[in-house]
């Protein structure tokens, strides 16, 4: 049976309008919208995710409603969690690799939209297309070299060099770096990554939180003992993209960075471990230069809303 999407907006547009469907495939939730780009979001759902075959029939039942009603959808732009097979010319194109997220290693839901909803889709990873819709309409516009990180229940990120993704065909895995740790630190807790332990995903994610301190980090106080951690983690993952890409900004996103004490946690513990070397001038200003998605949690929709946009013809920017 189909699991339903859960509708947020309802519309009724004109037959006249052209838009497409955007998916951002995240490991707890999909939300899916309809639209012709920033500025014209039609409508919206969330889906819990569960399986391939639930989460991909839930989104084709959608989108069948959405034509129904009258939106002439040409095209779905997925953007996925990872690891993921983004390059166009494999066969494998669209393949979720070794992730962690049970009954998801092996599944290709961009083959499965397709052939539910008899649509063409285009894919990249949750983060590339965040970052393409940042560069495009967001925190990054107008910049040629930006970096974007999510935290959720994975840490993942992209940059762009010169306009260019970091990592074709392939992608790039920010949250697998090791930071620094107090030997303390070490011994009280040895991380979640199955692959890594106390790399970034594993002491800074939503998944890591919840394993370390037995709770849904939504429900812990602004003063646990948690954030300055997990600010710590992120800041030295902030350092290292510095100091290797030198961009002209750094987007942090995902649930995790919902916390607003972090930012200027995570700013200050950027600041203290750069201790004035920096390699552009953007870097001595962390408030501007480590900042909020200008798109917020809209980022990853709206960048497999991108991803179809220029897939097929049309200037998303």
């Amino acid at each position: 049976m189909r699991r339903r999407a859960r509708d947020e907006v309802g519309v009724s547009p004109s037959r006249s309008i052209v838009i497409v469907a955007g998916i951002d495939a995240g490991g707890t939730s999909w939300k899916l919208i309809a639209a012709k780009g920033p500025g014209g979001i039609l409508a919206r759902a969330t889906i819990p995710t569960t399986t391939p075959e639930e989460n991909v029939a839930a989104a084709a039942d959608w989108i069948d409603k959405m034509r129904g009603e009258g939106c002439s959808i040409e095209a779905l732009g997925l953007a996925s969690f990872g690891p993921v097979d983004r390059n166009r010319k494999s066969q494998t194109y669209g393949l979720i690799g070794a992730t962690p997220k049970p009954g998801w290693r092996g599944a290709n839901p961009l083959r499965m939209l397709e052939q539910e909803t008899g649509l063409p889709c285009t894919l990249d990873t949750d983060v590339n297309a965040a970052l393409l819709a940042e560069a495009a309409w967001g925190a990054g516009k107008g910049l040629s070299d930006v970096v974007y990180i999510t935290v959720g229940a994975g840490v993942g990120g992209a940059a762009l060099v010169a306009r260019n993704l970091v990592g074709a065909p392939g992608h790039a895995e920010f949250g697998h770096i090791k930071p620094a740790r107090a030997e303390y630190d070490r011994q009280t807790f040895a991380g979640s990554c199955p692959y890594h332990g106390d790399c970034i995903e594993g002491l800074a994610s939503a998944t890591a939180i919840a394993a370390r301190w037995g709770a849904d980090p939504h429900l812990l106080p602004d003063t646990h003992e948690a954030w300055p951690l997990v600010a710590d983690s992120l800041a030295q993952l902030c350092v290292s993209i510095t100091y290797l890409l030198a961009p002209q900004r750094i987007i942090l996103g995902g649930g995790v960075m919902k916390r607003a004490i972090l930012m200027d946690m995570i700013r200050a513990q950027f600041v203290e471990r750069t201790n004035g070397y920096t390699v552009r001038a953007e870097a001595d200003h962390a408030d501007t230069y480590i900042f909020t998605p200008g798109l917020g949690g809209d980022a990853g929709a709206l960048g497999a809303a991108y991803l179809a946009l220029e897939a097929n013809g049309a200037s998303a920017r």
